[in-house]
């Protein structure tokens, strides 16, 4: 009986090279796309694109439209699909001629070499609304009811809602999906799932239930996850559940007369005056406030003056602070490089780094809610209906990585290793790693663990810490960081 061979991603290349000639480009294992000369054939008769030279797909298909992105200019272009394209110049034309409008949209310019082919401003990094802290979130949420409102002025709206279509770019919210806009005015259906998508999360968020709000908001899209008003009922008063509800039948028969603008506005009012975000207290909250408070480099540790040292040193045009709180070097080195990311699992450290540089008008801060070991989207990827995760492996990669005293709480609390800690911290870097080694017999940052946990790592040391380092980095530099028992390391990675 003869065997039948398992289908596997390599196998499918393998028969995708049979069919096809001409060189391939692929992405993240994706199936591969074949090169063409130009940008004239893009969309083959089976209508899936065809990519010219450089070019790799983001995996950002929908039945409206494709995204493609060239590597190596960083130039990423949209492809409307022929039955959309008749709309496109009159939904240009329309964002354009709307100033306010055009500021919330990410620039799109029409190319000659395609119908239906625009090249889109190229944003990097991009956060999505599952890391932004609260705060972020419920400004996200009045940010689309002003959009949606403007767009209704315009004569425009959107075919279908999803959070993922809107990211934060250069201090403040950007749509960058114009293939989710069309002329006419907004379905009953696409408003009520904005509600549910956006709204209802931040009334979980008002009344403490920031985890099941995380959730429903990683889902982004799939309708079948969004957040009904049987999910928030159970949290609401029964008073503020009969407001709303009312005030939701009233904005559903306004939708049904056309009044997208006015159901936008009763909305925001409403949510501006009834749901604040609820703090709650976290472990970490507070570990760079009074830095913040009188923020100047007089006024800086020995940690921060040799870590800030370090990176001037290497002049990075871009670096992302692991654990980094509430986003000391963020703010003290905000106009010295292209971007920098904050990254920190401490929700309320990273709700107070986004009011910080909204209140000081600071753009090159991407303040980012994220377990600094979720180094790739794989474990995001958990639902069909969600391929805009799919757009960079690991999309908060810098040309320099920081990790202060971050080392040891991985290995003594996560049971982790010198080898997977390295690892895991170069995953966001291309170029130069800064990392803070602190020595067992340091007290006050150690102790706390207990003599008996820290005899089970008899391994942690200096010398085997460095012996780590050396099989994926070269040493550059060590400077203290306090006194004997600390130490930042300047690494540049290899390969």
């Amino acid at each position: 009986m003869r065997m039948i061979r398992k289908i596997t991603p390599r196998f499918i290349k393998i028969i995708y090279r049979k069919i096809f000639k001409g060189k391939r480009t692929s992405v993240n294992n994706e199936i591969p796309c074949y090169i063409k000369e130009d940008l004239k054939p893009l969309i083959s008769n089976s209508n899936i694109p065809c990519l010219p030279f450089g070019f790799k797909s983001l995996g950002i298909s929908d039945n409206r439209a494709t995204l493609v992105w060239n590597q190596e200019e960083n130039r990423v272009y949209r492809y409307i699909r022929p039955n959309f394209q008749p709309m496109l110049p009159e939904v240009l034309k329309r964002i354009n001629s709307c100033i306010d409008l055009r500021k919330m949209v990410v620039s799109h310019m029409e190319t000659s070499s395609s119908p239906g082919l625009l090249e889109q401003q190229f944003i990097h990094p991009v956060t999505r609304i599952f890391e932004w802290p609260p705060s972020m979130v419920r400004s996200y949420a009045l940010y689309m009811l002003d959009f949606i409102g403007l767009l209704d002025k315009a004569g425009l709206s959107l075919i279908d809602m999803s959070n993922f279509n809107t990211t934060f770019f250069e201090g403040k919210f950007v749509f960058y999906d114009i293939g989710a806009i069309t002329v006419g005015k907004m379905e009953k259906n696409v408003f009520l799932s904005m509600l549910e998508l956006l709204i209802n999360p931040i009334i979980l968020m008002s009344y403490g239930e920031y985890e099941r709000a995380h959730h429903y908001l990683r889902q982004g899209e799939s309708q079948t996850n969004n957040v009904g008003y049987r999910d928030i009922k159970g949290y609401m008063p029964k008073s503020v559940w009969r407001t709303y509800k009312r005030l939701i039948l009233y904005v559903v028969n306004l939708i049904n007369n056309g009044n997208v603008l006015q159901s936008c506005t009763k909305i925001k009012k409403y949510v501006e005056s009834s749901f604040n975000i609820v703090k709650t207290t976290t472990q970490w909250e507070s570990y760079s406030h009074s830095i913040m408070q009188s923020l100047s480099e007089d006024n800086l540790s020995l940690k921060y003056k040799n870590t800030v040292k370090m990176i001037r040193e290497i002049k990075p045009s871009s670096f992302i602070d692991l654990a980094g709180n509430g986003g000391v070097l963020s703010v003290l080195l905000n106009k010295e490089v292209k971007y920098s990311i904050c990254m920190d699992l401490d929700m309320n450290a990273i709700d107070f780094l986004y009011q910080y540089i909204v209140t000081n008008g600071i753009n090159t801060i991407y303040p980012v809610f994220r377990n600094i070991l979720d180094v790739s989207d794989d474990k995001v990827i958990n639902n069909i209906n969600m391929p805009r995760l799919r757009i960079l492996q690991n999309p908060y990669k810098s040309d320099c990585a920081v990790g202060l005293a971050i080392l040891h709480h991985l290995i003594f609390t996560e049971a982790l290793t010198f080898d997977s800690v390295l690892d895991c911290f170069f995953s966001y870097t291309d170029k130069y790693l800064i990392i803070e080694y602190i020595d067992i017999s340091h007290k006050s940052a150690i102790i706390h663990w207990g003599q008996e946990r820290l005899n089970e790592f008899t391994w942690y040391s200096r010398e085997n810490f460095e012996k780590a380092v050396r099989e994926r980095a070269d040493i550059i530099s060590v400077l203290p960081s306090g006194n004997e028992t600390t130490s930042l390391y300047l690494l540049l990675k290899r390969g």
